[in-house]
Order: C-alpha cells, then structure tokens, then sequence
C-alpha cells in the first residue's frame, strides 16, 4: 500500500532503507557472484558521500581484521575492481559511471559522488519528510500525502545486513528516528482528521518494522474504538501489553492503560472482557518473562500472517509445527484432557523460546511458530518437547506426534 514509484526509471535506484540492492526499474543490478568486499565498499563509499576520506581509514573502517603488507595496494585493487563494476552497471544507461557514482581520488583523499542518473531511497525519504514537516501546518491534508509516499521509501533499518558495522550506525539511528518522528506526525493527522481506517492500513504496514513500539499501538487500539471492533481492540491490548512484559519487562504506560478503559467502557460484552482477561493470567504469568508466548486463535493468525510477510521480505524461513495428543480421546474424560493439554502447555512454556508463538486450537492439538532458528535444528526441539512430556506425565513414551513445516506464500490457516 502507499508504495512511492520514481517517474523517472531510466535512473539507477540505489536502496538503502533495509536490505541493500542497486535497481533499474524493477530489475536488480547486484549480482549474487558479485566479491562481498566490493559490495561492503560500495557501501561504506554511498554512506560515506561528499566527504573526503583517508585511505588509512577507509581500510580501518572496513577490514581492520584483516592484515595487509600494502593496505593502499589492496584498497587501490578493491576500487578499481568497484568502478569496472559500476561501468559494467551503467552500460544500459549509455552514460559515464561517473554520472552515476563517481569515485575520486585527489589530495590523497577518496570522495564519492553521486551523479544525476541515480538517486538514492534515503536522500529521497529525507527529502520528503523534511516536505511534510513544512506543509503540515498549512496544507494538512498535502502533508498526508507527502508523509505517506516517504514512509513507503522505509522498508527498514538502514543497509539492515550490516547491523554491526559502526560506520553504519549514525545514519541507521538518523533515519529511524526520523521515520518515527514523521510516521506519529502523520498518524496525529490522520486522527485529527478521523481517517481512521488508514490508521489501521498504516499500522499493518509499521509493526513489521516496529512491532513493539506502544506509540503505535496505541493509535491503532484508537483507530478500533472509533471503528467499534471492540472485540479485536480488547484481543490486541491483552496480547501487546503481555508480549512486552514478557519480552521487555514494560508494563502498559498510563495512556495505554486509559485507552484499555475506554474500550472497556464502550464494551457492551462483559463476557468478552472477563475472557480475555482469564486468558491472559493463565498463558502470561506475570512472573516470568521467558518462555513460549500463548495468544487465541483469532490472534495467532494475525502473528501467523506477520511473520509469513516479515519472513518473504528478509528471506528468513519461519517454521509452524503441530503438537498433537494421541490419548487425548472421549474415554478419557474432560477432566483427563484437561490435565493432559495443560502439562503439555506448560512442557512448551520450558521448552520453546520467548520470541515463539503457541496456541491451543483444540482439546488435542497445539499450533506454533517458531522463528530465527535453523531447519536442521528442528529435531531438537521435537525431542526437547517429547522428552519434556514423558518426564512430566512420568511415562516412557511421549504419546505426542509433532510436525513441523516451513510457513509459506500459499499456506493458510
């Protein structure tokens, strides 16, 4: 939604905000054959811009693991392997590289210069930011446009897949405060002008980047009430207020707690409060913060839906799995059923890690998430739990069947 296209596609597109890419049109330039080093210096050089730069630092910044006998000697071999590169790149361009990236080399100081026929997503957010804090007084409604095509630009931490590098962390925080700083401007414009379904548009699309900022969470518990989906605003507060106890230690600030209280006094459900409420002290002790998080299945699909969309843009592979009972049967009784689930809940709680995701679909069978982990780490996990269970229950066998599968585009729930 919101997405902010260039006019112009016969420039090279250089991505910043999130993962790094080179783009004409739709089309990637970077080549996956393509030396890490040229790509990490190509970087540090559009990070770097306008500015002159010593070789001796350039070397320092970028590989001071590594020990060279003629450090100039092997960054000169790097840079000219990075302009061959860039020729080969603005070939279809019928154009000098250098009226793309021009890399100079005077005084003994390296610059960088970006040409007129590239353009860079983050000079171009700023840009647009900077646009919508002049107009937002004046000509609220032009303001909204303009903040929403540049918070399209932000897809994420600046140059994200180097989260390590301390040349990079100036304008990571530069830019992410200032994606912040515009995104609650825009969101205050939209509430003052009662645009509450964009509110809810918006949110979908931030909390990938931010999923535990209160702020935003709480225009979107407000967007609810207005909207009268108290049932889901009521569902939203108990998971977010629980996930950041349990995963920052912070409980609810005393806005959130007024916005629960108001959705609380426009409910006309008790029941459903008194519900979510229950649910909430039996799956989140507040003594604990570690530990598998356990939600409704209402809210495990919008976790499930979440993490499909974070996974397909950071090419990270999220598994779901299954935790089936098999005594769980009619003989046995409710009681028994109840007993058997809730020791298997609790052998999950021990087992699986806090940025996981558990819910109970039926009186037999549990439904999680797990995320940052390795596929040949599942074997693991799955004799962790039976193992757990056995113990639990003080049997030699698990009686559990537990399946696991990687969460893709066409899989549903």
């Amino acid at each position: 939604m919101f997405e902010y296209n260039p006019q112009n596609e016969c420039k090279i597109e250089i991505l910043v905000l999130g993962s790094f890419d080179l783009r004409m049109g739709t089309f990637s330039l970077l080549d996956n054959r393509r030396s890490q080093k040229i790509l990490e210096l190509l970087k540090y050089f559009i990070t770097m811009r306008n500015k002159r730069l010593l070789p001796e630092i350039i070397m320092e910044n970028l590989w001071s693991d590594v020990v060279y006998q003629k450090p100039r000697s092997a960054l000169r071999t790097q840079i000219f392997r990075l302009r061959k590169f860039l020729e080969e790149i603005t070939l279809p361009l019928q154009s000098e590289s250098s009226d793309c990236l021009n890399i100079t080399f005077g005084g003994g100081y390296y610059t960088c210069i970006l040409g007129p026929n590239c353009s860079l997503d983050a000079d171009q957010f700023e840009g647009l930011m900077q646009k919508g804090n002049a107009l937002k007084e004046n000509d609220p409604l032009l303001a909204i446009e303009t903040y929403l095509k540049g918070i399209s630009l932000y897809k994420g931490e600046y140059l994200a897949e180097n989260p390590y590098d301390e040349w990079a962390l100036a304008p990571r925080n530069h830019y992410h405060r200032l994606y912040l700083q515009s995104l609650f401007r825009l969101l205050e414009l939209l509430r003052h002008h009662r645009r509450y379904e964009e509110i809810v548009k918006i949110f979908e699309e931030a909390v990938l980047i931010e999923p535990l900022e209160e702020n935003l969470h709480y225009y979107y518990l407000e967007a609810l009430l207005e909207q009268e989906d108290i049932r889901q605003a009521l569902s939203h507060y108990s998971y977010i207020t629980s996930r950041m106890y349990q995963e920052l230690g912070i409980k609810p600030s005393p806005s959130m707690r007024e916005i629960y209280r108001k959705i609380r006094d426009k409910s006309e459900e008790k029941e459903i409060t008194d519900l979510v409420f229950i649910e909430k002290k039996l799956d989140y002790p507040v003594e604990s913060r570690e530990g598998v998080l356990f939600c409704d299945a209402d809210y495990f699909r919008l976790v499930y839906d979440l993490e499909k969309r974070r996974s397909n843009r950071r090419e990270v592979t999220v598994f779901i799995g299954l935790v089936t009972l098999f005594q769980v049967t009619a003989d046995s009784g409710s009681s028994g059923n109840l007993r058997a689930m809730e020791k298997l809940k609790k052998v999950l709680g021990l087992c699986l890690r806090k940025g996981d995701v558990a819910c109970q679909w039926n009186e037999a069978q549990v439904i999680v998430i797990l995320t940052g982990i390795e596929e040949v780490n599942l074997d693991l996990i799955r004799k962790r739990v039976e193992d757990g269970f056995k113990r639990e229950k003080g049997s030699s066998t698990s009686d559990l069947l537990i399946k696991f599968q990687p969460i893709k585009e066409k899989l549903f729930i």
